[in-house]
C-alpha cells in the first residue's frame, strides 16, 4: 500500500485513495450492507464507466438494485445489468433484451456502470463491431420490403401472426410489425410501396399504436460467438471484483457450460491485467472503509414498536448526523412518518435519495429499496 495512506478511511476518502492507488491494484474492505453500492455510485462520478463483477446473478441483481437507490433521479438507465441466461434449456428473450441494450448503450456512451456476475462476464456476444454496424431504418427511407424481411430472419426474428414478445415479426399488407430488443414496446413500419410512411411503437395488448419515432434500430436477436463484454471496455477502464474466492469458485462450476461461454479461468486473468480493485470485506484489504452494518432494526421496531428506534434515531440528529428511514411505498412513509411523530421525530419524505454526504441533523423517509442497513460514522449517515 502506498505509504501515507491511512488504514481506516471515511467513505470519501477511500474514494479519493482508490482513484489513486487504482493503477497498482486495490483491495477495499469493511463496506457493509448497501454502503458498497454507495461506494461505487460515488466512484461512477470519477471514471467514464466501472465494470462490476460478482459470484452469480442473485448477488449481482441485488446490487444493481442498491445501485438504481444511490442513482440520482433521471439517470437509472446510466446502470445496467448484463445477465446470462437463467439456468434452462429456453433462451430468455429477457436476459437477451437486457444484453443488448447495455452493449449499445456501452458503445453510445450512455452508460457508466456495468453490473453482471461471473457467467455473464463470460457470455458470447456480438462483437462491437458487428454491433455498431447495425442497421437503422428511418422515416421517408427507401426500402425493399422483401431484403427486409430476410434480413430480419437473419437477424434472428420469428415471423407470427402476432407480435407480443421480443424477437418477433409480422407481415400485414404494407404494415411491419416487429419487437426489438432495446424497445420497451414493438414497433410498427407502415409503407406506402418501399417507402418507409411512419415509425410508431404500439401496445402489444390493444394494438393500438402509440409514440412516434423517427428510426428504429433493427438489433440482432441472436448472439455471435465472436464476442464479450470485455471487449466494449477501453482498456483503462476500472473493474471491481466482489468476493474474489467465490467467483473463483464459480469459474471452476461454469467449465462446463460448452460453447455459450468464453473460459471463465481465462477472463478472470483479463481482468487481472487491468485497472482492478477487490471489495472482499477482508480486514487485511488495502484500504479499510469505516463502516457499520445495521442488524434487526425491522424486527425491533415489529416487536417493540417505534420508541425504541425513535429515540436512537432522536440521538443521532442530536448529534447532528442525517438519517434515511428506507421505505416502499408513498403509503408506508406516511404511515411511518406519523408514527415516528407521535415520539417527537419529524422526519421529511423525499422520493430518492438526495446524494448529501454532509450530515445535516434531520431525517429523511425515502421511497425506494435498499438490501442492508449500514452506519457511516465519519460522515455522519445512517440508513436504515
Amino acid at each position: 500500500m502506498e505509504e501515507g495512506v491511512p488504514k481506516l478511511l471515511g467513505l470519501k476518502e477511500g474514494v479519493a485513495s482508490v482513484r489513486r492507488l487504482l493503477r497498482k491494484g486495490v483491495s477495499v474492505g469493511g463496506l457493509q450492507g448497501g454502503a458498497k453500492a454507495l461506494f461505487l455510485s460515488l466512484l461512477a462520478e470519477e471514471f467514464p464507466l466501472l465494470l462490476v463483477v460478482l459470484p452469480d446473478q442473485d448477488r449481482a441483481e441485488a446490487l444493481f438494485e442498491d445501485l438504481l437507490f444511490f442513482t440520482p433521479d433521471g439517470m437509472e438507465d446510466t446502470v445496467v445489468l448484463f445477465p446470462a441466461d437463467p439456468p434452462s434449456l429456453i433462451p430468455s428473450p429477457g436476459a437477451l433484451s437486457q444484453r443488448m441494450k447495455a452493449l449499445r448503450g456501452i458503445l453510445e456512451g450512455r452508460v457508466r456502470v456495468v453490473v453482471t456476475d461471473l457467467e455473464g462476464l463470460c457470455w458470447r456476444v456480438p462483437s462491437p463491431e458487428r454491433l455498431r454496424d447495425t442497421r437503422r431504418v428511418k422515416v421517408g427511407e427507401e426500402v425493399e420490403r422483401e431484403g427486409l424481411l430476410r434480413e430480419l430472419q437473419a437477424l434472428g426474428y420469428e415471423r407470427v401472426k402476432l407480435v407480443e414478445e421480443r424477437g418477433e415479426m409480422s407481415v400485414r399488407g404494407g404494415i411491419l410489425d416487429l419487437f426489438p430488443p432495446d424497445q420497451e414496446l414493438p414497433v410498427r413500419l407502415e409503407f406506402f410501396g418501399d417507402t418507409v410512411e411512419s415509425i410508431r411503437s404500439f401496445d402489444p395488448t390493444t394494438q393500438r399504436s402509440t409514440e412516434g419515432l423517427q428510426e428504429v434500430l433493427l438489433l440482432p436477436f441472436t448472439e455471435g460467438g465472436e464476442g464479450k463484454l470485455l471487449d466494449y471496455l477501453e482498456a483503462d477502464a476500472p473493474v471491481f471484483l466482489l468476493d474474489r474466492v467465490s467467483i473463483e469458485e464459480r469459474a471452476e462450476e461454469l467449465k462446463a457450460r460448452g460453447d455459450k461461454l468464453w473460459p471463465p479461468d481465462h477472463l478472470i486473468r483479463m481482468l487481472d491485467n487491468r485497472p482492478l480493485v477487490e471489495m472482499d470485506g477482508d480486514p487485511s484489504s488495502d484500504l479499510l472503509i469505516r463502516c457499520e452494518r445495521l442488524y434487526g432494526i425491522r424486527e425491533e421496531v415489529k416487536g417493540k414498536g417505534f420508541r425504541g428506534i425513535a429515540s436512537r434515531v432522536r440521538e443521532w440528529m442530536e448529534e447532528g448526523w442525517s438519517v434515511y428511514f428506507v421505505v416502499h411505498s408513498e403509503r408506508q412513509a406516511e404511515r411511518v412518518r406519523e408514527l415516528f411523530g407521535q415520539y417527537g421525530v419529524a422526519f421529511s419524505i423525499a422520493h430518492h435519495w438526495k446524494r448529501r454526504l454532509s450530515p445535516e441533523g434531520r431525517a429523511w423517509l425515502v421511497v425506494g429499496e435498499l438490501s442492508g442497513g449500514f452506519i457511516l460514522p465519519e460522515e455522519g449517515l445512517v440508513f436504515i
